[in-house]
């Protein structure tokens, strides 16, 4: 024959379940304003990065475009004598001249079609960016949503705990199970200090795994980019002008 639970027991059972039902909530609670934090961090640092690497990209791009206005004017002057001594003693290398310009701008063209697409590789990244931001605010409400049930959920345990302790008799007996309620809260409150600071550790480390990885995504690809504008120029250390307008086009 099943034994039927005392009064006592009764209520160290509710008071239990109470305990886990409000450390349950803090700890979520906890969860939420941590990621909250990291949304933030992370969009701060998104921009951030974004904004320098295209300020520094287009402080290149117009350094480079004021040389080749210098070099296309000594370009004009160098055309003028050419074309002065083509009428005189130079008109048989003039098919050798267009064969070398046919050549130069295929080459121009072939680089162009080189950095339009690291420029795609670039947006990608920017959109693999957006997704994650999009994934954490998704995951920040619904941690707020379990937050607000199970708010509710205690506040309803409360209201009925209220109610049974209205009828108890034996105060003196809920004083001494209270006690004892209140000693195993605060070594459970220890233990969950001890957790959340190992969960903000890992955060930590996280975040500076974020950093290192935009810094090293920052150096990479401006020192691609430079590179590229070196090596894409007729002129050592220039870029062609006709570049350098699509590459404004399209930033």
């Amino acid at each position: 024959m099943m034994r039927l639970l005392t009064k006592n027991e009764i209520d160290a059972r509710l008071a239990e379940e109470q305990r886990k039902r409000i450390d349950a909530g803090m700890a979520v609670a906890m969860k939420v304003d941590a990621l909250r934090h990291q949304l933030a961090d992370t969009q701060k640092r998104y921009e951030t990065y974004r904004t320098e690497a295209l300020t520094a990209i287009q402080k290149e791009i117009d350094a480079k475009a004021e040389e080749l206005n210098a070099v296309e004017l000594k370009l004009v002057d160098s055309r003028k004598e050419w074309e002065r001594l083509q009428e005189q003693v130079l008109a048989p290398m003039e098919m050798q001249f267009a064969s070398f310009v046919r050549d130069t701008k295929k080459k121009l063209s072939e680089e162009e079609k080189a950095l339009i697409s690291k420029r795609s590789d670039l947006e990608k990244q920017s959109f693999a960016l957006n997704e994650q931001q999009k994934y954490l605010k998704k995951e920040t409400k619904r941690l707020s949503e379990e937050e607000m049930a199970l708010t509710k959920r205690l506040a309803d345990a409360e209201k009925s705990l209220s109610a049974m302790k209205t009828a108890e008799n034996e105060a003196e007996l809920r004083r001494v199970e209270a006690q004892k309620g209140a000693e195993q809260a605060v070594k459970d409150a220890a233990k969950v200090r001890i957790q959340n600071e190992k969960e903000r550790k890992e955060l930590i480390l996280e975040r500076q795994k974020l950093e290192g990885y935009a810094k090293e995504l920052d150096e990479r690809e401006l020192k691609l980019i430079l590179e590229e504008l070196k090596r894409s120029s007729p002129v050592q250390g220039l870029v062609p002008f006709d570049i350098i307008s699509k590459q404004k086009n399209h930033g």
